[in-house]
């Protein structure tokens, strides 16, 4: 059985105001998003010459953003001017927000599942797992003495073997080695940004320290870079698919009140829609 009309016509109003909100946070999201992607094309195309367009995906940010926000305006004004086409409109809004979230939902449920299957099948990229092993051969032995300020402990004794406490101007990195020459240099900074964000050292095999960033920087034990990017990418997916649901959930809300609005009994055998508000 429908709500009370006025009730119904309140709720309406309340979903358009709240879908506007929904629409302005995606508008700002997707800026973050443009200025984030333009950066991140950078920093890739700097270090790897790849250049990586994120054009469409931050046009369709901002196409969603922009249509959230008609359909809110539509509610808006339908509610209050008496307006059924724009009440409709903003009902045909909800359904596509409603399916689209759902399909977002499904999506990324199997994203996760994805994700989850990629990390239980054990560590891939062995061209970067040997890159750390050749590092490790070279960085702050005898080939490349290192500038490590802090003491060198027992678990470190066999990673920190050629060091210097006073003279800053050596190697930090297995980049800055001259030993890098010969190996993929691009491939390396490419590890260094990922021990960077990702608090990691190591792709497979977790390392103490950091080789192709900061050997002075801290590292959690045993966090190789693979899992590492596993668990961000699968709390990525997880965060996201909660506001999925929740949305998804609200969509389908507003869209069984505006059928009911539109069904309400006092609504029944009116030709003129507008007297329901009367």
């Amino acid at each position: 059985m429908c709500l009370p009309f006025p009730i119904l016509k309140t709720a309406i109003q309340v979903a358009g105001w709240f879908t506007l909100v929904i629409g302005i946070l995606g508008v700002i999201g997707a800026i973050m998003f443009s200025v984030v992607g333009s950066q991140l094309n950078e920093e890739i195309k700097s270090q790897n010459g790849v250049d990586i367009s994120f054009t469409i995906p931050i046009l369709v940010s901002w196409l969603i953003a922009v249509l959230i926000m008609a359909i809110a305006i539509a509610g808006i004004i339908g509610a209050r001017k008496k307006n059924k086409c724009l009440l409709t409109c903003f009902n045909v809004g909800n359904c596509c927000c409603f399916t689209l979230f759902l399909i977002l939902v499904f999506v990324f449920t199997l994203a996760s599942a994805l994700t989850d299957f990629a990390g239980s099948n054990g560590c891939t990229g062995i061209e970067d797992d040997q890159l750390y092993i050749s590092a490790n051969q070279y960085l702050c032995k005898d080939g490349c003495e290192c500038y490590y300020k802090k003491d060198i402990t027992p678990e470190l004794q066999n990673y920190i073997q050629k060091s210097s406490k006073d003279d800053d101007k050596k190697p930090i990195r297995f980049q800055q080695c001259p030993q890098i020459q010969t190996l993929d240099k691009e491939l390396a900074n490419t590890l260094q940004s990922f021990e960077e964000s990702l608090d990691c050292s190591g792709w497979c095999k977790g390392y103490p320290i950091k080789l192709f960033s900061d050997v002075n920087s801290g590292v959690s034990p045993n966090r190789p870079c693979f899992q590492a990017l596993v668990d961000k990418i699968q709390s990525t997916i997880t965060t996201s698919n909660i506001f999925f649901i929740i949305f998804a959930i609200l969509f389908g809300a507003f869209l069984v009140l505006t059928c009911c609005l539109c069904c309400h009994p006092e609504n029944t055998n009116r030709s003129d829609y507008t007297k329901v508000y009367e």
